[in-house]
C-alpha cells in the first residue's frame, strides 16, 4: 500500500520532471519560426509549465506543513538542473532569463492554491481536495 501511495503522489511529478528533461533535450526546438512570437511563446510555455510543476509538487507533499517552501524549492532546483542540463545540448543554452520565468510560474502556482483554490465552489472545492490540492 505505501508502495502504491508513493507512486500516486510522486509517479506524476517524475513523469512531468522526465517531459520538461526530454523537451530541453531536444535541439532546435522552436515554438513557431518567428523568433520574436518563439521567445514569447516558449516563456509563457516555461511559466505555465513550471506552474504545474509547483502542482503536482504540492499535491504530492500532501500533510507536511512546509509543503509550500518545499515544493517551490523543488521546482525551482530542478529548472536550475534543467538550465545547466541544457548547456550541454547543442544549440541549446543555459538562459537566467528562463529561470527567472520558471521561478514566475512557480510563484503563479504557489499563488493559486493560496488564493484560488480557498475561493472555489463547493463543488470545484471538493475536486481539489480529491486531488490533493486543498
Amino acid at each position: 500500500m505505501k508502495q502504491a501511495l508513493w507512486f500516486g503522489r510522486w509517479g506524476p511529478v517524475v513523469l512531468w520532471a522526465a517531459f520538461i528533461f526530454y523537451l530541453s533535450s531536444l535541439p532546435n526546438l522552436r515554438a513557431v519560426q518567428n523568433p520574436r512570437w518563439d521567445e514569447i511563446l516558449r516563456s509563457g510555455l516555461h511559466a505555465l509549465f513550471y506552474a504545474f510543476f509547483f502542482l503536482l509538487w504540492y499535491r504530492a507533499l500532501k500533510g507536511n506543513p512546509r509543503r509550500t517552501t518545499i515544493s517551490m524549492v523543488g521546482c525551482l532546483s530542478y529548472a536550475l538542473f534543467d538550465e545547466i542540463h541544457q548547456y550541454f545540448v547543442p544549440t541549446r543554452t543555459f538562459q537566467i532569463q528562463d529561470l527567472l520565468v520558471d521561478f514566475i510560474g512557480c510563484l503563479g502556482g504557489a499563488w493559486g492554491v493560496k488564493n484560488i483554490i480557498p475561493g472555489l465552489p463547493p463543488k470545484l472545492m471538493r475536486w481539489a481536495e480529491k486531488l490533493g490540492l486543498s
